[in-house]
């Protein structure tokens, strides 16, 4: 049987395995107990685990490929904003597991693929992973993998024609000012090079005011960029719209 690539979602595992854990103890809990009291205090201290991991499980099962699909979904939304040519440098910023990365490059072979990460510790990624999700879907010959960080980029000055990147800036944890890593990104993008961006752009307490990245993105001298809602895009689950997880994610595209 041929090996498979390993994505994985964007939820962090090691999260729901913990709100998991915590509702079976205090159900456990609560049959030792004999007294009544602590018995139906374990019982009520596991509901908010159980609705937490249930929540999760959820998101999950929505965002994988045997269910939901949505993470590729959204990646396919970047997929169709931005027009690839032979010969072409992209970059995509936050890779993570190499999951849209890999799909691009699978679209134009004859294009160089740069993905970069910090691949910390609270999330199941890694460069490793990349490179050999790469190899398997028999692209690493023109993928290529670098452990960096977002809020800066260790490329020269206009240096790709196409840059792309999908719900990072926003977990950027070294760089408070969101707005600065767009500059960043934008920085290392050749004049008459294209990007698409997804983000939670519609939370104004992460990215400030919409006019405050138009004024970012003029300082870049991007022509006539573009805002759309990610929802009108694609359906989402209704749940998934919540503020805190993509209620607030729009498309930004342009061109330098």
């Amino acid at each position: 049987m041929a090996q498979q690539p390993s994505y994985g979602t964007w939820i962090r595992v090691n999260k729901l395995v913990m709100f998991s854990a915590l509702f079976l103890v205090c159900l456990i809990l609560a049959f030792i107990f004999h007294n009544p009291y602590l018995r139906a205090g374990c019982l009520i201290l596991s509901l908010p685990f159980l609705y937490i991991s249930s929540i999760l499980t959820y998101i999950t099962y929505q965002f994988s490929s045997r269910g939901g699909n949505l993470q590729f979904n959204i990646h396919d939304v970047i997929r169709k904003n931005i027009s690839i040519e032979a010969g072409n440098r992209v970059l995509d910023i936050g890779t993570g597991s190499g999951a849209l990365l890999i799909h691009l490059a699978q679209t134009t072979p004859t294009a160089q693929f740069v993905g970069i990460d910090s691949w910390g510790r609270d999330w199941q990624y890694s460069q490793e992973q990349c490179e050999q999700n790469a190899d398997i879907e028999c692209v690493a010959e023109y993928t290529k993998f670098v452990r960096a960080s977002a809020s800066s980029l260790p490329f020269e000055d206009n240096s790709f024609d196409r840059v792309v990147s999908c719900l990072t800036f926003h977990e950027v944890k070294d760089e408070p000012e969101k707005d600065r890593l767009l500059g960043e990104a934008l920085r290392i993008l050749k004049k008459g090079g294209k990007f698409v961006f997804i983000d939670l752009f519609a939370d104004t307490s992460v990215f400030g005011t919409q006019e405050q990245l138009l004024g970012t993105l003029k300082n870049q001298g991007i022509l006539q960029p573009v805002f759309m809602d990610l929802g009108q895009e694609i359906p989402i689950p209704k749940l998934l719209l919540s503020s805190k997880i993509l209620g607030n994610a729009m498309i930004l595209t342009g061109q330098k």
